[in-house]
């Protein structure tokens, strides 16, 4: 015989009544107030305003509590094999039923005479799109328009220049200098023109003078990009004055009672001329560039011409001269 409490339609009522009791439950939920089963949602409306509720437990009670309105989700369903309603052996047995992203939590409670799955709560597995928006940064790098600390340049090794001499007119070399550390243009400066009044010839070593006598030089090496110019010690070109070379007197005889007109061939001077006896039997004497003899005989003359700026006096050899 079929207990009454097994018929289908018995069964459809018990579910219907679980179901009423669960809407009861919300239609009443006010924060704070008691309800029956943790995790039900309600909502409560004020006016125009929503406010949305949760049974939880609080200490040793369910109550109700405020909660966040529900995220919007993307929800798949899946429709789970029936269960509910069907035979199963120990009262307060707990299972759950998974069909793709469903599962439902069934009880095993007794049902008038018989013991029956319950479904007690469902869950839906909830897929949550996030977009994240990827921002690109580009930085762009100001070029630094501060010029450049310079860097001091360095001085060079000092430059030795070695002086010169030698005889008017000759050009005088000057020896390679020391010292340096580039490779730049080399400049001999007069410093001082002096009595020489000299020059350097062609911007070479090679200084030329105009007198006899002095002037001072010095060199100067360029810089470059890490070296700064040097300049060398001054030193002093000298040239002597030169000889006349040789002088000759050309008169060689007279007659006494005539002054003889004195003549000389060499020296290169414009210096003056003078001339001095220095023995002889004739009792010669000399007025300016004239000679004169007391008696017959003979005298020893001897010819000087002065110097210059560039040269060097000269005087001949004795030279006999004849009187008749």
């Amino acid at each position: 015989m079929t207990s009454y409490w097994t018929k289908p339609a018995v069964l459809a009522l018990l579910l219907t009544v679980s179901l009423l009791s669960l809407v009861s439950q919300a239609s009443a939920a006010s924060s704070g107030q008691k309800c029956k089963k943790a995790g039900v949602t309600a909502t409560s409306k004020s006016g125009t305003k929503t406010t949305y509720l949760l049974c939880a437990k609080v200490g040793k009670k369910l109550l109700w509590v405020n909660t966040k309105p529900p995220t919007t989700t993307t929800t798949t369903t899946t429709s789970v094999p029936p269960v509910s309603g069907k035979s199963c052996a120990n009262v307060g047995a707990q299972k759950e039923i998974a069909s793709g992203s469903m599962s439902v939590s069934l009880l095993c409670s007794k049902v008038g005479t018989k013991k029956r799955w319950v479904e007690v709560s469902s869950m839906t597995t909830t897929t949550t799109t996030t977009t994240t928006t990827t921002t690109t940064t580009t930085t762009t790098t100001v070029p630094n328009t501060t010029p450049p600390t310079p860097v001091a340049k360095s001085a060079q090794a000092a430059l030795t220049l070695l002086p010169v001499s030698g005889t008017w007119p000759t050009l005088l070399l000057f020896p390679p200098f020391t010292g340096g550390s580039t490779a730049g243009n080399i400049t001999y400066n007069i410093t001082s023109a002096g009595t020489a009044n000299c020059r350097m010839v062609d911007k070479s070593p090679v200084v030329s003078p105009t007198f006899a006598g002095t002037c001072t030089v010095t060199v100067t090496l360029d810089g470059d990009n890490n070296y700064l110019p040097a300049t060398s010690n001054e030193v002093t070109a000298t040239w002597a004055k030169a000889s006349q070379g040789s002088l000759r007197i050309t008169a060689t005889s007279g007659t006494v009672g005539s002054p003889l007109s004195l003549t000389t061939s060499g020296g290169l001077s414009t210096g003056a001329m003078s001339y001095t006896t220095t023995s002889g039997t004739a009792g010669c004497t000399v007025s300016g560039s004239t000679l004169s003899a007391a008696s017959a005989g003979t005298c020893v003359l001897t010819a000087t011409k002065d110097g210059n700026v560039n040269y060097l006096p000269v005087s001949s050899v004795g030279t006999t001269i004849t009187f008749a």
